[in-house]
């Protein structure tokens, strides 16, 4: 999907994608904050956002179920 970005979205999607702000994005990118909210709200950069997000997210869910378990067995 990326390959429909420009290199300052590219930028700005992998800084996002690692927990950073949309002005940490938008700073490392080149462009200002509201060009950062302006393309996750629509087209391919919201697209690949949203594909990357639905991509961790079960990833994510087993890690806390596994740290989950860790806690209950610590505190058992």
């Amino acid at each position: 999907m990326t390959q429909n970005l420009t290199p300052r979205q590219i930028k700005a999607l992998a800084i996002l994608l690692d927990g950073g702000t949309d002005g940490e994005a938008a700073a490392v990118a080149g462009v200002k904050r509201q060009t950062v909210n302006k393309w996750k709200s629509k087209g391919v950069f919201d697209e690949a956002y949203q594909e990357h997000e639905a991509s961790i997210l079960p990833n994510v869910t087993r890690s806390l179920i596994a740290a989950a378990g860790d806690c209950v067995e610590y505190l058992a």
